[in-house]
């Protein structure tokens, strides 16, 4: 058979389709196409991207709201119900005790001479990850005065 290839960038019935250079993989591609508003063309990425126009109408990916001071502690009915929820951090139904280390871990992160810096904090469920957060959070807007 003789003629232009699908996908060889020549006339024919491939016409409009873009020519593979050699060694390229194939990828998507639009043609024909008319577009409203901005483009972004992003490439050569590894791992996750999110793009945004920016106009204020979309949700933004992360938000900071004030830290709670306290939840309500559960009803009777809600604990005879489930008992576990006497042990949910929120509630703090149990002194926070221990855990100096961390803390002082944790302050000198956050008082340390990075403008931008993360620090983990890891562990398997049910180890208190979530109490030692909500600790230091409450005692850096103690220490902030809010």
């Amino acid at each position: 058979m003789t003629g232009p290839r699908r996908g060889s960038g020549e006339g024919g019935a491939g016409a409009g389709i873009p020519a593979r250079t050699a060694g390229a993989r194939p990828g998507q591609w639009v043609a024909g196409s008319v577009v409203y508003g901005p483009v972004t063309q992003v490439s050569g990425v590894v791992g996750d991207v999110h793009v945004t126009a920016n106009t204020g109408a979309e949700r933004a990916l992360y938000r900071v709201d004030a830290f709670p001071k306290e939840h309500a502690a559960p009803t009777v009915a809600q604990a005879r119900a489930q008992p576990a929820r006497l042990l949910q951090a929120r509630y703090a139904l149990i002194d926070f005790t221990g855990r100096g280390a961390e803390l002082a871990r944790l302050t000198a992160w956050r008082d340390g001479p990075g403008a931008v810096s993360v620090l983990l904090v890891h562990g398997a469920g049910g180890q208190g990850k979530t109490r030692l957060a909500a600790r230091f959070a409450a005692h850096t807007r103690e220490r902030s005065g809010g």
